[in-house]
C-alpha cells in the first residue's frame, strides 16, 4: 500500500514538474546560470593571461590572483546548474530532434568538433573543470535551452541535410521498386487558352 502510494506520488510530482519544465528553465535556472557563465568567462581570460607562465601570475595583481580562485568555484556552480537541467530531462523534458543530445549543453558544438571528424577524432576537451575552460578558451556558446531552442538549433545546423538525405533515399527506393512518378502537365490559368497537349491524348486521337 505504502509503495504504491509512493509511486503515485513519484508520478505526481513528475508530471508537475514536467509542465513547469520550460518556465524552470527560463525564469529560474538561466538567469544564474548567465551570470555563472559570463563571470567564468571574465576569470578565465585573466587566467589565460598567465597559463604559459604560472609563476609571473604569483606577481600579478591581487584582482587577477583572485581567478584563479574563483574558476573552480564558478566551475562548480556551473555544473550544480547543468546538473538540475539534467533532472528535468530524466523527468521527460528532453529534446525531440536532437536526441543525442548534441546541442544541450554547447550551442556552436558543430564548429568545435564536427560531426564530419567525430568517428576519427576524439572530443578535444576532457570533463570536469579543465574541459569547461577549454571549452571557454576555444568559443564554445555555454547555453541552457528548453527542448523546443534545442529542436530548432539541431533544425538549424542539420535540417536541411537531412531533408536532403531523406529525398534521396526516397529516389533510391523507388527506383529500386520500379516505381515511376506520374509526370505532371501544367494546367492553363486563362480560360480561353486551349488545354495543354496530353501525349497519350494525341495518340489516342490519332489512332481514332
Amino acid at each position: 500500500m505504502r509503495i504504491k502510494a509512493a509511486q503515485a506520488l513519484t508520478w505526481q510530482i513528475t508530471n508537475a514538474v514536467l509542465e513547469a519544465a520550460d518556465e524552470i528553465i527560463t525564469a529560474h535556472l538561466r538567469p544564474v546560470f548567465d551570470r555563472i557563465v559570463a563571470d567564468l568567462r571574465a576569470a578565465v581570460a585573466v587566467t589565460g593571461r598567465f597559463a604559459d607562465d604560472p609563476v609571473r601570475a604569483l606577481n600579478a595583481p591581487a584582482k587577477e590572483r583572485k581567478s584563479f580562485a574563483d574558476v573552480p568555484v564558478l566551475v562548480g556552480e556551473y555544473s550544480t546548474i547543468a546538473a538540475a537541467r539534467r533532472v528535468l530531462a530524466d523527468c521527460g523534458s528532453r529534446a525531440a530532434r536532437d536526441v543525442d543530445g548534441e546541442f544541450s549543453a554547447v550551442k556552436n558544438l558543430d564548429q568545435l568538433w564536427p560531426r564530419e571528424q567525430r568517428q576519427y577524432t576524439p572530443r578535444p576537451w576532457t570533463s570536469g573543470a579543465e574541459g569547461t575552460v577549454w571549452l571557454l578558451r576555444n568559443g564554445a556558446e555555454l547555453w541552457l535551452p528548453t527542448p523546443a531552442e534545442q529542436d530548432a538549433r539541431y533544425d538549424e545546423i542539420y535540417g536541411a541535410r537531412e531533408r536532403e538525405q531523406q529525398r534521396r533515399h526516397q529516389r533510391g527506393v523507388d527506383m529500386r521498386s520500379g516505381f515511376v512518378p506520374t509526370p505532371r502537365y501544367a494546367q492553363p490559368e486563362d480560360n480561353d487558352t486551349p488545354p495543354q497537349s496530353h501525349p497519350l491524348a494525341d495518340r489516342l486521337a490519332s489512332a481514332g
